[in-house]
């Protein structure tokens, strides 16, 4: 070892599942070796899990920190005196420890610095310092990205600019077959963003006759790349959105070079299932709200006044239910702050049982909430 060793102190390294034997290949699985500069082996422990805060998940990649110093700037400016990896279910277990005052952390290590440098990085601390002798129970810490991460810049090449040849504006709709859900609006996402937008030149209408819909609206998000399109959609009904020529033009000068119709028809009510989920043992004071997963993405967000939740029309499909504790009352999930406010983020809990929505059909559910 090229690092000098301290005096009295316990060291384990965890070899994992890393050596074998040279002939027959065995791995000596979750090998350990312990031994001290002192005239004994420390004894005591801290151990725990790490969950991700916005979705109640374990992420094995994040390591375990423990600092002997009790200002937060050390886990940025300094390395940790422990350190230990997560299993499959976000564990994690510090052994050997010495009688001491320790403050734990945990955060993803793609720099492998082993500090906090970026808000961007997955982040996890305990609200208070863990003393070893004092430590029976398991710690479990909530990881947050304060920030989300800065997009990379790839400078354009230098010399002659490429000649684009297609200066037609293109875009992708979130219609499925020729259908518009009637439960969301209808979006268009472009490539660049869009400069030029002129709303006499984008019609809504409906059936054979073209009647004109006077509720109809639309807007640009803050990327200026969506265009959402909002009306009280009727069920089964053919609807032409009319594009006129030059009435939208990006960053890029790509324009609608034709004036153009998008003709789509509406679902029908029976394309949809009725939803019935009974939540046993929720308690309402920690303001739950129910959200609706496919993937990776909160589909529908619900706040809970009780345990009984009812939707007449729910898109069918296969869920997975999370309830997120909404401290500040917002209806969505907050993220943390440790430096200066050292505020933990707000906690999702997921559902265990996953649920499958038929259409034209009454799904009902009786679910245990996990919250008390």
């Amino acid at each position: 070892m090229k690092d000098s060793l301290l005096p009295n102190t316990t060291y384990t390294i965890d070899f994992g599942n890393s050596i074998k034997d040279f002939t027959e290949g065995n791995v000596a699985k979750n090998l350990r070796y312990i031994f001290s500069t002192g005239n004994f082996i420390d004894s005591l422990e801290i151990k725990g899990k790490v969950l991700l805060a916005e979705s109640g998940k374990a992420d094995s990649t994040l390591i375990v920190l423990l600092h002997t110093d009790a200002e937060d700037s050390a886990v940025a400016k300094k390395k940790p005196i422990y350190i230990a990896k997560l299993d499959r279910d976000g564990k994690f277990h510090f052994r050997n420890l010495p009688s001491r005052t320790f403050y734990l952390y945990a955060l993803k290590d793609e720099s492998g610095m082993r500090r906090y440098t970026e808000k961007s990085q997955l982040f996890a601390f305990a609200d208070l310092p863990v003393e070893t002798l004092k430590s029976k129970d398991s710690i479990t810490l909530y990881a947050f990205a304060a920030a989300p991460a800065t997009p990379s810049y790839t400078p354009t090449e230098t010399g002659k600019p490429k000649t684009e040849t297609d200066k037609r504006l293109k875009f992708q709709t979130n219609l499925q077959n020729s259908q518009q859900d009637i439960l969301e609006p209808l979006t268009f996402q472009f490539d660049n963003r869009i400069t030029k937008l002129d709303s006499a030149g984008i019609k809504l209408f409906k059936d054979s006759t073209y009647t004109p819909i006077d509720s109809f609206r639309f807007s640009l998000d803050t990327t200026q790349k969506v265009l959402t399109f909002s009306t009280p959609w009727q069920e089964g009904t053919a609807y032409h959105l009319v594009l006129a020529k030059g009435a939208a033009e990006d960053s890029l000068g790509k324009q609608w070079t034709k004036t153009d119709t998008l003709n789509f028809t509406t679902k029908r009510k029976i394309d949809y299932g009725k939803i019935k989920i009974r939540l046993r043992g929720i308690n309402i004071s920690l303001l739950p709200v129910l959200q609706f997963i496919q993937g990776e993405r909160v589909i529908k967000s619900v706040r809970l006044t009780g345990p009984l939740f009812e939707e007449e029309l729910m898109t069918p499909g296969e869920y997975q239910l999370r309830i997120l504790l909404d401290s500040n009352g917002n209806g969505k999930w907050d993220t943390g702050q440790f430096f200066e406010k050292r505020k933990q983020p707000e906690r999702v809990l997921p559902i265990e049982k996953r649920i499958s929505i038929k259409p034209n059909w009454s799904n009902e559910y009786e679910i245990e909430s996990g919250i008390r």
